[in-house]
């Protein structure tokens, strides 16, 4: 780890609870709106702690590297936040999330449960002693000793990207200078999934210009470095996608076509190395809005969300649907399988 960024760690490396409290007035107003909006009987009542805020102050507002996704953006916001939980240690949470005009990717660790937390940063943008102009779409995972993995879209402009992955061996305080996975043709919203069954194997998945299947590459080494992508099926556009390992170590990657508004998967017997399509699990039924500045239409497809129980491989998807309104207004949907993925 260089000096520089050594250093910037180490400056950043403070209480979020101590910094919050300079601002203390503020979340007290903050806290009794809260607290009249969420007012109910005194059975249903619960205790809700004030929000920490991870994100300020930002450490990038002297260093502009000039890079600027246009808009309203500033220096000091921050979006596309992302947090675990360390099985092994349940009070080291870790979150990730971009800022500075997406010039950085920055990451919070917590080792008492939320209480306060540390700031780091991933190696890879120039204000912090990487290559790279720009960087946004994190995801983390932990692998089941403990190791915290981190992969991001990172590259010089906003239609030449790459993908790429760190690593922490101390629950979120520092990162290893970054690996990468892909540089094949602009990678989007990529997932990154340790394998809970064996430390060695870390994957990652993606869409991507180019080839329209769902993306796949995986590391057998830690994450020191990755094989060759290779398409995950042979049909199926991927716009959301995410791979899970079920207990007794097969991969199933669970996948949304937007533009059919179908969820598919595929599954690995082999820890990725070869792939079985499972074909369409469910027709999605969303319903479309307009975008105000442009007139267009939005659907929510987009962004399914994925999760596993781990204790069990019970497969998880929810997303906006408007069947059970008639398209009147849209709705949040569950499905859940309970086989593997098969239905």
């Amino acid at each position: 780890m260089n000096n520089k960024f050594d250093e910037l760690t180490k400056s950043m490396a403070q209480s979020v609870t101590r910094r919050a409290a300079l601002k203390k007035f503020g979340v007290g107003l903050a806290g009794l709106a809260l607290a009249g909006l969420l007012a109910r009987p005194a059975e249903a009542q619960v205790a809700l702690g004030p929000p920490i805020e991870l994100s300020f102050p930002n450490p990038l507002v002297g260093c502009d590297n000039g890079l600027n996704p246009g808009g309203t953006w500033t220096l000091p916001d921050a979006a596309e936040s992302y947090v675990v939980v360390n099985p092994l240690n349940p009070k080291n949470i870790a979150v990730a999330w971009m800022g500075a005009k997406v010039q950085a990717m920055f990451t919070a660790a917590s080792f008492d449960g939320g209480a306060t937390w540390q700031l780091s940063v991933l190696p890879l943008t120039l204000c912090f002693g990487g290559p790279y102009l720009g960087s946004g779409d994190p995801w983390l995972s932990f692998a089941p000793n403990g190791d915290l993995y981190a992969s991001a879209l990172t590259g010089n402009s906003f239609s030449a990207k790459l993908l790429v992955s760190c690593k922490s061996t101390d629950g979120g305080l520092h990162w290893s200078a970054p690996a990468i996975v892909t540089n094949y043709k602009n990678p989007n919203a990529p997932t990154i999934t340790a394998d809970p069954t064996d430390p060695r194997f870390v994957y990652a998945t993606w869409s991507q210009e180019g080839p329209t299947k769902p993306q796949f590459a995986r590391s057998t080494d830690g994450g020191l470095t990755w094989e060759p992508q290779q398409s995950v099926t042979t049909s199926g556009f991927a716009d959301a996608c995410q791979v899970f390992v079920l207990p007794d170590g097969t991969l199933v990657e669970l996948y949304a076509n937007d533009s059919k508004h179908i969820l598919h998967g595929a599954r690995s017997a082999d820890r990725g190395q070869t792939w079985s399509d499972l074909g369409k699990l469910i027709q999605m039924a969303p319903v479309g809005v307009l975008d105000p500045e442009q007139g267009l239409p939005i659907w929510a497809s987009l962004s399914p969300y994925f999760a596993e129980d781990a204790r069990n491989g019970n497969l998880y998807v929810v997303w906006w649907d408007g069947r059970f309104s008639n398209f009147q207004y849209g709705d949040i949907a569950f499905s859940m399988s309970t086989d593997g993925g098969f239905t």
